[in-house]
């Protein structure tokens, strides 16, 4: 694995303003991809700094790249998430040798997108896993990078195979799956080793319905964690999803030996390749109102911040006020400091001096009935939704 060079990043950074300028300063289009070495002068490698009269504030800097991975074999769509993206920016790689992507589309300045290319790093036999230095550049300033791995599909067989243990699954969009499990075979590793062996990487998925995830880049991956041992030989990994979109999507798991070499795995492993008509089935449907499955899930609404679950029955899950008197007092937004089925109240007035909803009990409930019971600049306001008098 190599590791980016502040050299070789200089030399980038002179072949591009060579490559964006002519005499005069104007832009260039030029070519998406410049190789220094093809058609371009020779560089003399000069420490990477910017000129003294460079304003460093304006670094580029990177935050995220999505996918961080793709096909060895097909060019892949990247979108790099950070600040300080500007017209102009242009992407450099390093895999080896050092290549300058040209056609970057701005979207914002802390969003741009480019194309990665088949892997050009892996000669002769350009078709193999390959990781990348990915950094941007904004005039001579140049950010951080982030490493793109160039992955390839290994083919199943008796001594390297998986499968997913359960055919159909439900979820609620946006809210996380149940574990989904997977088993996965390694001759010398899952057959004699107890517990986590660390040799192997586990992945899950989810796509488009009928996309081969072994052929088709555009699956969005998950790390998936060890469970247990199995008596047969493998190991079992499990994984949740959650999926923005309620409609049907397929599921797969992917493992690893090697970094960027992976095999997939759909319901049956016997045919030793993955099918698309035996992938696990997801389907994800709109959650019912007020829904959750942490109290986390439940932070926008109003005043219920409580998760109650109902262990019979998650459909049942439900954003209340509070389960317990604790849940009143301590929460700023609560409407009095006592809990009565599922819901925060007051006794009296004397419950509420400090509360923000008001300093009057009303209604069993801190509230107001004139901006005197508030603390300005929060004045008395009927909600039309709650119907509730509290101070905003």
């Amino acid at each position: 694995m190599f590791r980016t060079h502040a050299l070789r990043w200089s030399a980038l950074v002179a072949v591009a303003l060579f490559a964006c300028s002519d005499d005069n300063g104007s832009k260039d289009a030029g070519p998406d991809i410049y190789k220094p070495g093809d058609g371009t002068p020779d560089v003399k490698l000069t420490p990477d700094l910017p000129p003294p009269d460079v304003d460093v504030s304006k670094k580029p800097e990177i935050d995220k790249m999505l996918p961080s991975d793709g096909f060895a074999n097909t060019t892949t769509s990247v979108v790099l998430t950070g600040k300080n993206f500007g017209q102009g920016a242009r992407v450099l790689l390093d895999g080896g040798s050092a290549d300058i992507i040209m056609n970057v589309v701005v979207a914002s300045p802390v969003s741009l997108s480019f194309v990665m290319p088949k892997n050009p790093y892996g000669a002769p036999n350009y078709d193999q896993p390959q990781k990348v230095s990915v950094a941007v550049m904004i005039n001579t300033l140049v950010s951080s990078s982030k490493d793109f791995q160039y992955t390839i599909t290994k083919e199943m067989d008796s001594k390297f195979k998986g499968s997913i243990l359960v055919s159909t699954i439900n979820c609620y969009k946006d809210f996380a799956t149940d574990p989904i499990e997977a088993q996965v075979f390694v001759d010398g590793i899952t057959d004699t080793s107890t517990g986590d062996s660390g040799k192997i990487v586990a992945q899950i998925g989810f796509g488009t319905v009928g996309k081969d995830p072994s052929k088709d880049g555009g699956w969005k991956w998950f790390k998936a964690r060890y469970n247990r041992d199995d008596a047969s030989g493998y190991d079992i990994f499990d994984g949740a999803l959650t999926v923005p979109l309620a409609q049907p999507y397929d599921v797969a798991f992917r493992f690893s030996k090697t970094s960027g070499e992976w095999i997939y795995a759909d319901t049956d492993e016997t045919d030793l390749q993955y099918d698309v008509a035996k992938a696990t089935k997801l389907t994800a449907v709109q959650a019912p109102p007020n829904y959750c499955q942490t109290d986390g899930d439940c932070m926008l609404n109003a005043y219920a911040v409580v998760c109650k679950v109902d262990p019979s029955d998650k459909s049942k899950n439900q954003c209340i006020e509070c389960q317990a008197d604790g849940d009143c007092t301590n929460n700023p937004k609560a409407l009095g400091p006592f809990c009565n089925q599922n819901l925060c109240y007051c006794k009296d007035s004397n419950d509420c001096p400090t509360n923000p909803n008001g300093h009057l009990c009303t209604n069993s409930y801190c509230g107001c009935q004139g901006d005197t019971d508030c603390v300005a600049p929060a004045v008395c306001t009927q909600d039309p939704v709650t119907q509730l008098t509290t101070c905003q």
